[in-house]
C-alpha cells in the first residue's frame, strides 16, 4: 500500500501538470472532490475548450515518478460551456460531471456536454413524458424508437424524436402510428 501521502503527492504533480492549461488570467484549476479536477477557462467556447481538451489528454499520457514509483494516468474530461450549457459555476460543474461520466462509460476520454447525456434535462424529462403518454394511448411498443446515447453507447448526437409515437403537442399525425384499438 502506498498510502496517504503518497495519495497526496500524486494530486499534487497532477495539479502540476493541469496547471499549464490554465495559462490566461483568470483561469483556474481547482480540485473539487477525490481525484477530480476542475478546469476553468474564461471566455472558452467548446472550440477552445476541446483544444485544451486535447493537450491535457496528450499531458496525461506520460508516467508519473513518484519515490521510485511509476504511476500511469489517465484522463477523463467533461467540458460544459457558458452560457450554451448553463449560466452559473454550480450549473457548468454538474454538467461538466454529466459528460465526465459519459466519457468514462464511452472509454472516449473527452465528451463535451450534450442534454442527452443528462437523465434529469428537460429534453430527456419530455422525452420520456412523451413515452409514457405513448404506452397511455395504445401505441405499440414494437415500433422503432431511435436510440440515446446513454442506451446505446453512443456519445455524440443530441436525443432523436422516437418514431412512431406523436411528441406532445404533435395532434396525433405521426407516420407509422398504431393505434391499439
Amino acid at each position: 500500500m502506498l498510502g496517504y501521502a503518497f495519495g497526496d503527492r500524486l494530486l499534487q504533480a497532477v495539479a502540476q501538470r493541469l496547471r499549464p492549461h490554465a495559462s490566461q488570467a483568470p483561469d483556474l484549476v481547482a480540485r473539487v472532490g477525490g481525484n477530480e479536477f476542475a478546469l476553468l477557462l474564461h471566455g472558452a467556447d467548446p472550440t477552445r475548450a476541446l483544444k485544451a481538451a486535447q493537450t491535457i489528454v496528450q499531458a496525461f499520457e506520460a508516467p508519473l515518478e513518484l519515490n521510485e514509483q511509476t504511476v500511469d494516468l489517465s484522463a477523463a474530461l467533461g467540458i460544459a460551456c457558458r452560457p450554451g450549457h448553463a449560466a452559473d459555476a454550480d450549473g457548468l460543474l454538474n454538467r461538466a460531471e454529466i459528460a465526465m461520466y459519459a466519457a468514462k462509460r464511452t472509454l472516449s476520454v473527452v465528451q463535451l456536454y450534450d442534454p442527452a447525456l443528462d437523465s434529469s434535462s428537460a429534453q430527456t424529462l419530455t422525452l420520456l413524458g412523451d413515452l409514457r403518454r405513448a404506452v397511455e394511448q395504445g401505441y405499440k411498443a414494437s415500433q422503432r424508437l431511435a436510440a440515446l446515447p446513454e442506451l446505446s453507447g453512443q456519445a455524440e448526437g443530441g436525443a432523436a424524436q422516437p418514431l412512431g409515437y406523436p411528441a406532445a403537442g404533435d395532434g396525433g399525425a405521426s407516420p407509422g402510428r398504431e393505434s391499439a384499438e
